[in-house]
C-alpha cells in the first residue's frame, strides 16, 4: 500500500498547486463536491467548497483542469481495493475503519518524508531559501495568478480571500523577474 499511498500523496500535491485551496479546505473535500466539467473542458472540472469547510465561513467554487489528479487519487484507491462512495472525503486515511480524513500533520510529515528523501531539504538549507511548507502550494497558486494577469476580484473570489489580502500578501511580483514583458511590449 506504501506505493499507492505515495501516489496520493503526490496527486495531492498536484491538486494543491493547481488550486490554491487551503488545506483544511482540500483535506475536508467530499467525492461529491467535484463536479466533472470533461464535455466543456478537458480535464475540467469545478471543486465545491463548502461554508463550513472554509476560513471565512462562506464557500466557493474553484474550476481548475485538475480531474487527472482525482482520477489519479481514486485509482490509487482502487489498486489498495477501496472504492470511492459519493460522501467520502476525496483522500481518506485506508487505515481508518470510518474512512476518516488524513490530518494536515499526516500530510505534512508525508511532504518533510519527501523533502529530505530527495535531498530538496539540505539544498534548501545550504541555498538560504524559504522552507516549503503546504501553505507554499497556496502562495504558488495566487501569485502565478496574478503574474498570469487573472483579475484580482476573480482571484479573491476563487482563493476565498480578500482583495487587500491578495494585494498585500501574494501581490509582491519580483519586478525585475518580470520586466522584460514591459520591455518588450513597450507599454
Amino acid at each position: 500500500h506504501e506505493g499507492c499511498k505515495r501516489e496520493i500523496f503526490y496527486w495531492s500535491m498536484c491538486i494543491l498547486y493547481a488550486t490554491g485551496m487551503r488545506v483544511k479546505e482540500y483535506l475536508g473535500l467530499r467525492v461529491n463536491e467535484i463536479m466533472s466539467l470533461e464535455d466543456e473542458i478537458n480535464e475540467g472540472c469545478v471543486f465545491k467548497i463548502r461554508g463550513d469547510n472554509a476560513k471565512t465561513g462562506r464557500g466557493r467554487n474553484i474550476p481548475t483542469k485538475a480531474m487527472v489528479f482525482v482520477d489519479g487519487i481514486k485509482e490509487a484507491y482502487t489498486n489498495m481495493g477501496f472504492t470511492h462512495r459519493p460522501n467520502d472525503f476525496l483522500i481518506f486515511n485506508p487505515s481508518s475503519q470510518n474512512r476518516n480524513q488524513y490530518s494536515r500533520q499526516a500530510l505534512d510529515h508525508r511532504l518533510r518524508q519527501v523533502l529530505n528523501a530527495s535531498g530538496l531539504m539540505r539544498e534548501l538549507i545550504t541555498s538560504g531559501n524559504s522552507k516549503i511548507s503546504l501553505y507554499s502550494s497556496r502562495h504558488y497558486f495566487i501569485t502565478r495568478q496574478l503574474e498570469k494577469g487573472v483579475d484580482k476580484n476573480f482571484l479573491s473570489k476563487v482563493a476565498g480571500t480578500g482583495l487587500k489580502n491578495i494585494e498585500n500578501v501574494y501581490g509582491q511580483i519580483d519586478v525585475i523577474r518580470h520586466a522584460r514583458k514591459i520591455i518588450v511590449t513597450g507599454n
